[in-house]
Parts: C-alpha cells; structure tokens; sequence
C-alpha cells in the first residue's frame, strides 16, 4: 500500500488539504459576511480530503478508488474557485499577498497530485489486466 506513488500522492494531497486551512485566503472567507462561502468551501475541501483519505485503504479496488479520487477532484475545482475568488475580491495582487498566492498554488498542487494519483492507478490497472492476459 505504502510503497505506491499514488499513495504517497493522496497523502500529500491530504496534508495540503488541511494546511489550507491556516492560510489568509481561508481566513479571509471567514470573514466574508455571507456564510454560504464559508460553508461550500468547508464541504468541499472536507469532501475532497476524505475521499483522498478513504481511496489510500482501497488501493485492491482500483475502479472505486478512481472513482473517489475523481469525485474528490470535482470538489477540488470547486475548492479552487472559491479561493481564486476570494483571491481576487482581495485587492491587488502584489509582493506583500505572498501568504494568499501560497494558499491557492497549494489547493491547485493538490488537484494536480489527484490528477497524478489517478493517472498512476490506471496504469496499475493495465499492467494488472495485463498479467491476466498473460496467464
């Protein structure tokens, strides 16, 4: 399980995930004062970092775990919006908004890591059918 690529890619995307939320950008939405932001940014990254988590223990069941990782994926994009949103309803972007650009490149290298996993697990599938073929 460990020694996979893909895993050490869905761990990362795990520990990226739950560092977004010490970034200004998650602040900042926050502080928004409508609170659907808040919320639809919350369930999302929560979505996507759980099904991140759960498709690490099913690596036998390589079509669900695809399947997960691409749900989680989806609630990435969303993930991104919001914050690219929030980015840029921000102000300017300058030298000193570092910290926020840091906290949106994270969300996309996230995306990016799924991607990868997702792309490392079909190939682990081919090569398993075939070996079937093989036999």
């Amino acid at each position: 399980m460990i020694q996979r690529i893909q895993t050490v890619y869905l761990l990362v995307v795990v520990f990226l995930n739950a560092g977004f939320l010490f970034t200004p950008v998650f602040d900042q939405t926050e502080a928004y004062p409508d609170q659907w932001m808040v919320l639809l940014l919350s369930t999302a990254l929560t979505l996507s970092t759980i099904l991140s988590f759960l498709a690490i223990f099913l690596y036998k069941k390589r079509p669900i775990q695809i399947r997960l990782i691409t749900i989680g994926m989806i609630a990435q994009v969303v993930v991104i919006g919001v914050a690219a949103g929030v980015l840029f309803s921000m102000g300017s972007i300058n030298t000193e908004s570092i910290a926020e650009i840091s906290g949106v490149l994270m969300i996309v290298l996230a995306w990016i890591l799924q991607f990868l996993s997702v792309k490392s697990i079909k190939k682990d599938e081919a090569l398993v059918r075939s070996i079937d073929r093989i036999r």
